[in-house]
């Protein structure tokens, strides 16, 4: 008698299957290791049976009610009805429980603490997948996610303590990263001004109020050769940290976002959602930047470090871990190079310019004469 394999995948399309995007289709499930038997299909939402665990739209998905004080509501139509293919993409990726759809910062919080089933996870069109190849991977990255959480194995971000504007306990903390952990994330935003820290259990976040009365020890963190400081885009951030908030950062240190190129230069390199879909279970939340700029700011930062854990580990399965260091050492030299400047030979440079502009000027005189 054979056993009856439970259908807790609910795919949801924008129009029926060809020859070409079911075998297309088929290809994504064998290579996530998903049965075909496990598989519902609707075209066109119609609601999850009650054995739906994992809600996998693909294309337009009209679930998610807009709410007018979010700058982008996550509806993924325009006006007239068709696909918003931005919007599919940065949702893309992106795991909530149906019953807490991300229209506010609560229901946000709420999903990355614990799976409500079912579960939305979008992903791209079909029809769109079988025209562009290069984006094959963002795909099969969400339907391997899916097999993940269909098997118990999804695990939601670790959840950590935030210090929102500490008055007291930063001194510590600092001691605690050089002596324990060694290990820190870094972000910053302009407007307003605010700095995040983030390690294994905590969230610290500073204004620029904050960012004076803790300078000393600020300094002492970013100075101490003791502690890994990581980064997604460190040449901007310690840029801005060391010459606009006048805090010097000293090796050792880590860019994630160079991470990431080096393990494929081709993916997107951006927090959310390049990166939180890729190397960590963040869902999309660039979204909350106009709702509480601290609490994304966080959050960015908090990506950055659970996403130097699975680079840390692809890198070392692909040999890569001398290259990445290779290239951290070289980025401390030409930001050093870009603060500080370069001396020039202006005579040597004056030459050389004269130089190339004579034999520019010959090379032109000849073609005018050839023609």
């Amino acid at each position: 008698m054979n056993k009856t394999t439970t259908k807790d995948l609910l795919l949801v399309l924008d129009s029926p299957l060809n020859r070409f995007t079911e075998r297309l289709l088929g290809q994504f499930l064998s290579a996530a290791s998903i049965s075909r038997e496990r598989v519902q299909i609707q075209v066109g939402y119609r609601g999850p049976s009650h054995s739906t665990r994992v809600i996998m739209p693909l294309g337009d998905f009209p679930l998610l009610q807009v709410s007018p004080e979010l700058p982008a509501p996550p509806r993924w139509a325009d006006s007239e009805g068709k696909a918003d293919k931005s919007r599919i993409q940065a949702w893309r990726g992106s795991v909530w429980p149906l019953s807490n759809p991300m229209t506010s910062l609560e229901f946000y919080k709420a999903a990355i603490r614990q799976l409500y089933f079912p579960v939305v996870l979008p992903t791209l069109p079909l029809y769109d997948l079988h025209k562009r190849y290069e984006w094959h991977p963002y795909a099969l990255r969400d339907f391997k996610a899916a097999h993940s959480i269909l098997d118990g194995k999804w695990q939601v971000p670790k959840e950590c303590e935030w210090h929102d504007s500490p008055q007291h306990g930063f001194a510590k903390y600092v001691d605690s990263l050089e002596n324990i952990e060694h290990l820190v994330a870094v972000d910053t935003e302009l407007d307003p001004i605010t700095l995040a820290l983030v390690s294994e259990e905590d969230v610290w976040l500073f204004d620029s109020d904050g960012i004076v009365a803790h300078k000393d020890t600020l300094k002492r963190l970013f100075a101490s050769s003791a502690i890994l400081k990581l980064a997604h885009n460190a040449e901007f951030d310690w840029t801005f940290i060391s010459q606009r908030l006048g805090i010097p950062v000293e090796f050792p240190y880590a860019d994630t976002g160079g991470f990431a190129h080096i393990l494929d230069p081709s993916q997107a390199k951006s927090l959310s959602p390049g990166m939180s879909t890729r190397f960590t279970t963040y869902p999309y939340h660039k979204w909350l930047s106009s709702l509480d700029i601290k609490v994304y700011c966080g959050l960015d930062t908090a990506v950055c470090y659970d996403a130097y854990w699975t680079q840390i580990e692809e890198l070392s399965k692909r040999s890569l871990l001398k290259v990445a260091d290779h290239d951290m050492r070289l980025l401390r030299h030409l930001l050093e190079m870009q603060w500080r400047g370069v001396r020039i030979d202006r005579s040597a440079r004056q030459d050389s310019e004269d130089s190339l502009t004579t034999q520019l000027r010959r090379r032109e005189s000849r073609l005018c004469h050839g023609c």
